[in-house]
């Protein structure tokens, strides 16, 4: 899959992308000349965040996370992206998978998925260009514990994110997950529900 811009007073269509592994989730940037999107391309071992400058070039790669990143968000001010990945391997797991010896009980071979930052490298230009610009952006962490974060959202004013906490990102624990808000940076964590019951796609009022 690749993406493609098409413009709708004449459904002209342009191909965007070309890359041998192809590309998911675009994402625009709030000021319409960057898409942000997620592929897998020479010399990752996982799918990383590319951004894209709209006016033209090449795209570059933003991320160089251990694990691969999915559900893409922009902040509204455009300087970062939020995703989510799961936890990456420790240094002994990645010992016995190498050697074979990672024998594991069923649905207990999984690693909590978290909340991640990356910042867009200085300088921002439609260019996306410049000797001085990084190859990748800083990545922060936003969440972590004993929990998966699944669907998410940020306020309209950046400073808040409405998200969805599960026991584990395994298939059929859904009515086990409660909302929660929490600051940008993850601290001031409330759950907002209690329940035996699933809830999915939270999103804030606009005010």
């Amino acid at each position: 899959s690749h993406l493609w811009r098409v413009v709708l007073a004449t459904g002209d269509t342009t191909a965007l992308t070309a890359s041998a592994e192809g590309e998911t989730s675009p994402r625009w940037s709030p000021d319409g000349r960057t898409i942000a999107f997620l592929s897998k391309r020479s010399g990752d071992d996982v799918a990383q965040i590319h951004l894209l400058a709209v006016a033209g070039g090449e795209a570059v790669r933003l991320t160089a996370h251990d694990t691969a990143a999915t559900s893409l968000a922009w902040t509204p001010d455009g300087r970062a992206l939020l995703f989510l990945a799961p936890e990456a391997k420790t240094a002994s797991e990645k010992a016995r998978e190498k050697a074979k010896d990672d024998v594991y009980a069923y649905d207990e071979d999984y690693k909590q998925v978290h909340l991640w930052r990356v910042e867009l490298p200085a300088p921002v230009s439609p260019s996306m260009g410049g000797a001085s610009r990084p190859a990748t952006g800083h990545v922060s962490r936003i969440t972590s514990g004993d929990f998966t974060v699944g669907a998410f959202e940020v306020s309209g004013d950046g400073r808040r994110i409405v998200h969805q906490r599960l026991p584990n990102p395994l298939f059929g624990v859904s009515d086990r997950g409660e909302v929660w808000i929490m600051d940008a940076d993850g601290r001031q964590a409330v759950a907002v529900t209690a329940n035996g019951i699933a809830e999915a796609a939270p999103t804030r009022s606009p005010d």
